[in-house]
């Protein structure tokens, strides 16, 4: 808990400067064990804070530890989601051990996409379509989202469309 608040903290002051966010990831990498912390960065990265069952940020007592710095707060528009893929492959490029952890993390996250907001989820749909496009996760990682709670409220559907036509 204490290391996901030192990284919401160091995202927060590179601010949505993504070269300072990746250097800070960077120099991260060697103080803290992301072998032990990869699914919290991932969360952290893609959502802003750890994410607790059903999609919510686990909060610190009342207050919520999140940061601006994610791909949910990043502009929808694909230059800012292209932007955002870089700092991805160059954080993967050097902690090569992460990439399995991304694939599991990303089926984790899929199945909290009901409790995304929409513009999150469109988010989170355009950015899968860049990992699936540049091999970062297969294209299996889409399974998940052939679940009840999903389907029935097309929430998979509107996911898979907007994946598709990103």
């Amino acid at each position: 808990r204490m290391t996901a608040l030192w990284i919401i903290q160091g995202l927060d002051k590179a601010g949505t400067d993504l070269e300072a966010i990746s250097k800070f990831l960077d120099t991260a990498g060697s103080k803290l064990d992301y072998r032990r912390y990869g699914e919290a960065l991932f969360d952290i990265l893609i959502a802003g804070g750890l994410l607790v069952p059903g999609g919510s940020i686990a909060q610190d007592g009342d207050k919520l530890c999140k940061t601006k710095a994610c791909v949910f707060e990043a502009p929808a528009d694909m230059a800012s989601m292209r932007n955002y893929e870089q700092v991805f492959i160059k954080l993967m490029r050097r902690y090569k051990y992460l990439e399995k952890m991304f694939e599991d993390e990303m089926k984790k996250i899929l199945v909290f996409v009901k409790g995304f907001n929409e513009q999150e989820r469109i988010k989170l749909a355009r950015m899968t379509a860049l990992w699936i496009s540049n091999g970062s996760v297969p294209p299996t990682v889409l399974q998940v989202l052939i679940n009840e709670h999903l389907v029935k409220d097309n929430i998979a559907l509107d996911f898979l469309i907007e994946v598709f036509v990103t």
